[in-house]
């Protein structure tokens, strides 16, 4: 039987071998099958941040359109007032007294800084975008600076609608930056006055 001892050792031989390299294949199947899923994953989150991104970048350029058409609108405004009152003066038809001229005199310089600031938050949304916006951080008064932001939102008064500041202070020094803090002052105030038909607005200061 020698022949026949040979051939079946042989054949459990190419067996063994044939199991071997079939479990090395299972083995790195497996494997590949586990990178597989892991990178499916990666893919997938990679994609849902592309989209997270891209709705990001849609939404802000929406923001941005609006904002832009929001202010075109505010600087219709004060523009308007600046001309009006420009004209009233150098009009030779129209006759004002000393104390008239000086009225409007200082409601076009009230028209004209208001006008400035909307122009110089367009600018900051361009800086914003380059990275070149800062902060000047210095001690700034804010009992002054709340009855700066108050003046400020009253340049153009609103018939039945009041600003006010309230506070027991009479000086408190913060460190911040002065224009941004009186910037977002001044637009939470417009905005409230835009909301309010009437009564008052006020601000309160307390320590």
């Amino acid at each position: 039987y020698k022949m026949t001892i040979l051939g079946v050792l042989g054949l459990i031989v190419i067996l063994t071998c044939s199991l071997l390299t079939s479990l090395t294949f299972l083995k790195k199947s497996k494997k590949l099958q586990k990178e597989l899923i892991v990178h499916g994953k990666e893919l997938e989150q990679m994609k849902e941040t592309a989209e997270e991104a891209m709705l990001a970048a849609e939404e802000a350029n929406m923001m941005k359109s609006r904002f832009i058409a929001d202010m075109s609108h505010e600087i219709r405004t004060p523009l308007n007032a600046v001309i009006g009152f420009a004209q009233v003066l150098t009009s030779t038809e129209i006759e004002t007294s000393d104390a008239e001229k000086a009225e409007f005199g200082k409601l076009i310089m009230l028209n004209s800084e208001l006008l400035l600031k909307l122009v110089n938050d367009i600018l900051d949304i361009s800086k914003i975008d380059t990275g070149r916006l800062q902060l000047e951080i210095k001690k700034v008064d804010i009992v002054q600076l709340c009855n700066q932001a108050a003046v400020s939102a009253s340049a153009i008064p609103k018939p039945g609608v009041e600003i006010r500041t309230e506070t027991s202070l009479d000086s408190l020094l913060i460190d911040t930056d002065k224009n941004r803090l009186l910037q977002v002052m001044s637009n939470l105030l417009n905005n409230a006055k835009k909301c309010t038909e009437k009564g008052s607005i006020t601000i309160r200061l307390e320590l």
